[in-house]
């Protein structure tokens, strides 16, 4: 990734130098202490030559020190950019993206592991299918370290593992983190996760969503505002970009709005999350078997994608990690102002508390505010 800077972290394991997110702000490091916490319990461990299974890995802060003591890593990212950023410190630490593998979050690997090491997900949903998973494919008495920051550790999280793990302990903390320790139970292999289902009213549809997709719980309510905005745009053979799809929301809602057009369009779905292209990917299928003008993108962004649109429809997230920010949002609207044809407008909904206007100012020749909602507002940008 040509925009990262490197850090060097002085890892328990051993230095190893880390590209940092620019997403994260310049004075983000990109460890913390729930990773340098497990890294200073795997080396008391004294463990060297394992097979090691590493779930929620982000940009290499675990991966890289472990990779130096293991026999074999597989890695299991649900991000595009965390895995672009995984690639880019390999690179900088002189290794080849090969030497770690990497897999899907619906698949679990195909050689047992000696051990597990989760880091903490934002969603319990996902953790329950990851720690199911774990059981069904592991050797029974597998050890799972998880590790967790104490200010991000969730409601419940202790009572989720001690409902998977047997001979669950957690030692004292350091690091402002605590890790997790138990080992695996005999379970019969899962076929998929817990696949959740929610209706939208008008237009009618239904659409589900794979753990830890945004607003698997409930239609995102600046997500329905836009739908509200944007219904009846239209415009004969348009092609149209889903940016965030999340489950295929705007872009669904849009083709259910118009079926006269469905012949026409080619609708791209894309997003960071892997779990939110699949869930996308299936709501088409399910809802519009018949329509062959769906693409699908998994990666950050637009990045990659050399297709102009004619419209963009984004409701972007602002959290990095845990913490609220702009940039996320800032970066999706200068891609969909770099991906519109001339003509090309974005569609734009985000809360009343978070300022896009510079990046519109400077990406945009004008844009307008189309909807009065008390909590959401709804921008029309023309390139």
């Amino acid at each position: 990734m040509s925009d990262q800077n490197l850090a060097s972290f002085d890892s328990p394991l051993g230095d190893v130098a880390l590209c940092q997110d620019a997403q994260a702000g310049p004075e983000a490091q990109p460890w913390d202490g729930a990773s340098r916490l497990l890294l200073a319990h795997y080396l008391e461990s004294g463990q060297q030559g394992e097979q090691l299974w590493l779930i929620n890995e982000r940009g290499g802060d675990l991966a890289l020190p472990l990779l130096q003591w293991a026999a074999g890593l597989t890695v299991t990212q649900d991000s595009a950019r965390a895995g672009a950023l995984l690639e880019a410190s390999l690179e900088a630490n002189g290794r080849q993206a090969g030497s770690i593998a990497r897999l899907s979050p619906l698949i679990a690997p195909a050689r047992a592991p000696d051990r597990v090491i989760i880091r903490e997900p934002k969603d319990l949903d996902l953790l329950h299918w990851q720690l199911t998973l774990v059981n069904g494919h592991c050797r029974p008495g597998t050890p799972v370290w998880l590790t967790s920051m104490d200010k991000h550790a969730a409601r419940g999280l202790r009572e989720m593992l001690a409902g998977h793990l047997d001979g669950l302990t957690r030692p004292p903390g350091r690091f402002k983190a605590h890790l997790y320790s138990g080992l695996s139970r005999a379970a019969r292999a899962p076929q998929q996760p817990d696949w959740r289902e929610q209706t939208l009213r008008s237009p009618s549809l239904t659409l589900g969503a794979w753990p830890g997709v945004f607003a698997r719980s409930g239609i995102d309510p600046g997500g329905r505002v836009l739908v509200e905005t944007t219904a009846g745009w239209a415009l004969p053979g348009a092609r149209v970009a889903d940016l965030g799809c999340g489950n295929g929301l705007q872009g669904l809602a849009l083709l259910a709005g118009r079926p006269d057009h469905q012949g026409s369009l080619e609708l791209w779905f894309c997003d960071d999350s892997l779990l939110a292209v699949d869930s996308a990917r299936r709501n088409q299928a399910e809802q519009f078997p018949g329509f062959a003008g769906a693409r699908f993108h998994h990666g950050d962004g637009l990045a990659g994608v050399e297709q102009q649109f004619d419209l963009v429809l984004l409701n972007p997230p602002f959290h990095v990690g845990q913490a609220i920010t702009t940039a996320p949002g800032r970066a999706l609207i200068e891609q969909a102002a770099q991906h519109l044809c001339g003509a090309g407008e974005m569609w734009l909904v985000f809360n009343r508390h978070l300022d896009y206007r510079p990046a519109l100012k400077y990406f945009f020749s004008r844009f307008d505010v189309v909807s009065g909602h008390p909590k959401f507002i709804v921008v029309r940008a023309i390139r």
